[in-house]
């Protein structure tokens, strides 16, 4: 059974996140699975590799629920934060979490440019990932939204050079109140079939240990 983390409040640094009783990973994630809605699936085309594509899923649940994924000392990035390979770990337990309610649901959401077997098979793919929707708090942002300032990232900032780096590091001290959304994004598959590598986004887990955000 995997261990997940809480990090230490003095170093994650929100401000209603002091001693407060922590929301393990674990529960964060059966709480979603056992309360979310799929709201949205598409086809999502390969930028990278012609003809190869993964599904793109969206659900809805509670916001304090996306809040305690994202933002918590518990959360998505804080098990990423400790470092990469464990926010591998915790990536992979929810898609394992969220996948088969995912695709029970879509049983009753058919969509011809997105068939079920294609779905089921990016999703059940090993480079499928969840992650927050970027919706209007991230288009929206203002300096005075960054309150997440843990000291890796503070760290990180002060070596951090070009454009792409600081843009990473403004939007992953963001700790968005009202999102409603997760995207679980699947593994981008060749046209007959097989996982693409090349499509793979390699740094991402360094990315989100570093920063926040990919």
């Amino acid at each position: 059974m995997e261990t997940f983390v809480a990090i230490d409040s003095a170093v994650w640094g929100l401000p209603d996140q002091s001693g407060d009783a922590v929301v393990a990973y674990e529960e964060i994630i059966r709480e979603i699975a056992a309360t979310c809605r799929v709201i949205a699936h598409r086809r999502d085309s390969s930028k990278k590799v012609r003809g190869a594509a993964r599904v793109v899923v969206t659900v809805e649940t509670a916001p304090r629920l996306v809040d305690l994924f994202h933002n918590s000392r518990a959360g998505y990035r804080a098990q990423y934060y400790s470092s990469p390979e464990l926010g591998e770990r915790a990536n992979r337990y929810a898609v394992e979490q969220l996948t088969p309610i995912v695709l029970r649901q879509l049983h009753q959401a058919h969509k011809r440019s997105c068939p079920l077997d294609f779905v089921e098979a990016s999703l059940s793919g090993l480079r499928t990932k969840v992650w927050i929707h970027q919706g209007l708090w991230l288009r929206a942002a203002a300096s005075a939204d960054c309150l997440l300032y843990p000291d890796h990232w503070t760290a990180c900032a002060k070596r951090a050079k070009g454009k792409n780096a600081r843009k990473k590091l403004r939007w992953g001290r963001l700790a968005p109140k009202v999102e409603t959304r997760l995207e679980i994004k699947g593994t981008v598959l060749s046209p007959d079939g097989l996982e693409v590598t090349a499509a793979f986004k390699r740094c991402r887990g360094f990315e989100i240990h570093n920063f926040g955000f990919t």
